[in-house]
């Protein structure tokens, strides 16, 4: 069987700084209930935000996680390829997520400390140098 690609993510910026900012773009075929990933978005938040660093153990982690109620969402529009799209959006503290689907995909957002009205989106015919910038920040990674 071909190998198949069935999601794709790019990070804008350095996950590891807490102080710093970060956007993570993911598009999947994924035909999981969009809620689902919703709640997936929402713990990814969650342990982002100053409470969820603190935790100092993994099973501090789920409690924190389980603990929480589905969060309520809004809806936002983030422009796509120079069109408007709505998409499922929560925030807490510095860190926000979004979720649309788009032309059979899911598309998927985490951001920390970054505004959304400075998020605009645009499709990437070639993921190449992508691909090649995480392959040489592991080897960095590696090296050190």
């Amino acid at each position: 069987m071909p190998f198949q690609v069935e999601a794709l993510g790019l990070g804008h910026g350095d996950p590891t700084d807490a102080d710093g900012e970060y956007l993570h773009v993911e598009t999947m075929a994924d035909d999981s209930d969009p809620a689902t990933r919703r709640r997936d978005l929402a713990e990814w938040l969650w342990m982002e935000t100053e409470e969820g660093r603190g935790q100092s153990t993994a099973g501090d982690w789920m409690q924190m996680l389980w603990a929480r109620p589905d969060p309520a969402w809004s809806s936002v529009t983030i422009t796509v390829d120079g069109l408007p799209v709505e998409f499922a959006w929560f925030r807490e503290a510095d860190c926000w997520a979004a979720q649309a689907d788009l032309d059979g995909c899911a598309v998927l957002l985490r951001a920390h400390r970054i505004s959304l009205d400075a998020v605009e989106l645009v499709r990437i015919a070639d993921v190449e140098p992508y691909v090649r910038g995480e392959a040489d920040l592991l080897a960095q990674a590696e090296a050190t």
